[in-house]
């Protein structure tokens, strides 16, 4: 058994690998000259264009970087701990590249902890499917997390691990520079987005977790997003 899980983590490793450099190689150029005529085309700029060239030259490209190799390094501690689940048929596929990519994208497009997080879930969780997604399904959740802000994500944590009390005063314990109006305007999106079912009286204005709770594809969601052993802490 523990050879097979050392060869599957090889497998998993190398194929990842494989992915990136295929990736990178054929953004890189792109990259490259997209970037470089920003960079001379914002130096002309008074005042303000050598600092706006020296944020994309130097900063960002610095700043993705770091965030990719701290991911990639958490993956590939994270991938020995799944071993024994992984389904190494799945690294070859076209959808799993998809996710690979985005994902990766994800990490490098946000700096915000917790969006990472659900980025390096999503990856390591299309591995062993647990959740017995659908690739479609899939897919659509991680276009779903590409579209929510990372105050979407803390607010669907704490539905998932509140079921009773009142959501304005829950939120606000945990993050209170929350105000009500974007706590209302996040509740409504994540409603029209098929995350979040109203129960009891519709004309029940208020905000208590009792008729605001996670709907079956939110809670698929929160578990897709959220890689166990990160859960578990």
């Amino acid at each position: 058994m523990h050879t097979e899980n050392s060869q599957k983590i090889t497998e998993s490793t190398n194929a990842i690998n494989e992915l990136a450099t295929k990736i990178g190689l054929e953004k890189n150029n792109k990259f490259d000259t997209t970037r470089s005529l920003l960079v001379a085309g914002l130096a002309g700029v008074p005042l303000i264009g050598g600092s706006l060239s020296s944020l994309i030259d130097d900063f960002i490209p610095t700043q993705k970087s770091k965030r990719l190799d701290c991911v990639i390094n958490k993956i590939s501690i994270d991938i020995e701990k799944i071993s024994d689940k992984i389904k190494t048929d799945v690294i070859n596929t076209d959808n799993f590249a998809y996710i690979f990519e985005k994902t990766l994208k994800g990490v490098m497009d946000n700096y915000q902890q917790e969006k990472i997080d659900c980025y390096r879930a999503i990856l390591l969780n299309s591995l062993t499917n647990d959740n017995n997604l659908s690739n479609e399904q899939q897919e659509i959740f991680l276009q779903l997390l590409d579209n929510l802000t990372v105050t979407h994500v803390r607010i669907i944590a704490i539905l998932f691990n509140n079921n009773s009390g009142d959501l304005i005063e829950v939120i606000q314990k945990s993050y209170s520079s929350l105000d009500i109006n974007n706590i209302n305007y996040i509740m409504d999106d994540l409603r029209n987005k098929g995350l979040v079912h109203q129960k009891g009286q519709i004309g029940d204005n208020s905000l208590n977790t009792n008729f605001n709770q996670l709907s079956e594809m939110g809670k698929e969601f929160t578990n897709f997003i959220a890689f166990k052993s990160d859960k578990t802490r």
